[in-house]
């Protein structure tokens, strides 16, 4: 399934009254730091040029009209916008890294010159169920694993170092690319997992990556010297061979999520409250909500009868649009018919399994992290927003995976549809808490008001047989260590 789109143009316009030929200026900017973008190809009509090394660049047309306007950059998503340009005018485009940034504000650390990682691991043949973390860099983690050496670094100022290891398991990870994205400076941790960088001045994405893991950026400001021990995620997909579903359409996709917890609001509204919520399990989520083409693939039909002409002519009915107009119980009879393939468990998910996977890892009020994995507010002229949330659908609905993912490679976690979800929370001290409605659509869709687009927003939905247009589902496939129908899924790992 593609995960490109186009996006809209953020621009500054300029009127400049001349006679002269109509000129188009202004800088290539990186959306998420405004660190100029050099060497981009800017094709307005038949005229492209390059941008200089402070992003600057300038094209005179020769008639006005209505032109299209492309931008490629290595490293960057296409940009593409058609204008009718009748002036002379300045626009400042901002790129979308490939990359997206998780924009972490880090802590300041006043490092001495010479430092050893304080990231320690300690043989041991036991190893505790639940690890324990704190949130400082030092931590010894109860790990079967003796390091071949311990690694001696000593930076000087301008460097960042440290030690790249698994989130389950503390095993040092060999091999890592690190990077300082758009400088061209990486390096590769050793059998270890140790690191050392030197880091230019200014504010720079510092990207950890290896095959098999979660990606993960830290955004580093004016950095001397600083330790960074950085957890990496396994990252597993799974393709379900959903039989005679139609070639080209979205696959049924999953992705592995790990246990582990978060931090939800509870309370009333006014008087909200921290919960550390725990998921003890490891369960896959659909990468995307359910689409038409799967539904029509598990009832074997070949039209959408329950959707009425007035919606049909108002959202459409596609292959690969997320299917909506459902109730909790036809979610249940496709779960019903799913699981009888021998493909898995399937089931809706919990609303703790929905919020965590959505969040991304990223836990609220924490003063380490944002509230957003994005960000730390949320309003309709951010654009980081509108690169994975439909703010401007006019209230239509699109395919699935057309937006950006979460960090955790989910896509539309911020409304296509709304989802149903399984309410299992009993305490009565929870917001929103329904003791006679175990059933909760979870999120938001392209039809809501944008002041409830937020994580965490639930609301109750009593009538298992009512239908809303807005409504949709996303799959659950319970994990199970000993599959021994391994053979029926292609994984990517």
């Amino acid at each position: 399934m593609k995960n490109t789109a186009f996006f809209p143009l953020l621009f500054t316009v300029i009127i400049n009254q001349t006679s002269a030929d109509i000129v188009i200026s202004g800088r290539v900017l990186s959306l998420f730091n405004d660190i100029p973008v050099y060497g981009a190809l800017i094709t307005v009509g038949d005229i492209t040029i390059q941008s200089a090394t402070d992003g600057f660049y300038e094209i005179g047309l020769p008639l006005p009209g209505t032109y299209v306007i492309k931008v490629e950059a290595d490293g960057y998503r296409t940009f593409e916008s058609t204008k009718e340009i009748n002036e002379n005018i300045e626009l400042n485009i901002r790129m979308i890294p490939l990359q997206i940034p998780e924009i972490i504000p880090t802590s300041t650390n006043t490092a001495t010159p010479t430092r050893t990682p304080t990231l320690t691991i300690t043989p041991s043949n036991t190893r505790a169920p639940t690890p324990t973390r704190t949130p400082t860099n030092t931590f010894t983690p109860t790990m079967t694993y003796t390091p071949s050496h311990t690694p001696t670094i000593t930076p000087t100022p301008g460097f960042v170092y440290g030690i790249v290891y698994n989130y389950k398991t503390y095993e040092p990870i060999k091999n890592a690319k690190v990077e300082i994205l758009r400088t061209g400076i990486s390096t590769m941790t050793d059998s270890s997992g140790s690191f050392s960088l030197r880091i230019l001045h200014g504010d720079h994405i510092l990207s950890i990556y290896k095959d098999g893991y979660f990606q993960k950026n830290k955004i580093l400001t004016n950095p001397t010297t600083e330790e960074l021990n950085i957890a990496l995620r396994p990252h597993k997909e799974i393709t379900i061979a959903l039989p005679g579903l139609p070639y080209g359409v979205s696959p049924l996709e999953m992705v592995l999520i790990h246990a582990g917890t978060f931090t939800r609001m509870t309370g009333s509204r006014s008087n909200l409250n921290e919960i550390l919520i725990s998921i003890p399990n490891d369960y896959y989520i659909g990468k995307y909500e359910v689409t038409f083409a799967q539904w029509k693939t598990i009832f074997n039909k070949q039209e959408i009868d329950f959707i009425p002409e007035n919606l049909v002519a108002i959202y459409g009915i596609k292959d690969n649009y997320p299917v909506y107009n459902v109730s909790r119980k036809m979610c249940f009879e496709f779960i019903t018919r799913l699981n009888v393939l021998g493909l898995g468990k399937f089931r809706l998910p919990t609303i703790e399994e929905w919020e965590y996977a959505f969040r991304g890892g990223v836990p609220v009020q924490n003063t380490l992290t944002t509230k957003f994995f994005f960000d730390d507010s949320f309003n309709i002229n951010n654009l980081p927003i509108e690169a994975y949330a439909w703010l401007h659908s006019d209230f239509y609905l699109h395919e699935v995976g057309t937006k950006l993912p979460n960090p955790w490679n989910l896509f539309d976690t911020w409304g296509n549809v709304s989802e149903w979800c399984f309410n299992t929370d009993n305490d009565s001290n929870y917001w929103p808490y329904f003791s006679d409605r175990p059933y909760t659509i979870c999120g938001e869709s392209a039809t809501s008001p944008l002041h409830n687009i937020d994580f965490g927003y639930f609301w109750e939905h009593s009538d298992s047989d009512q239908i809303r247009q807005g409504i949709g589902f996303r799959l659950i496939r319970e994990f199970d260590p000993d599959d021994t129908a391994v053979n029926q899924w292609r994984f990517h790992e």
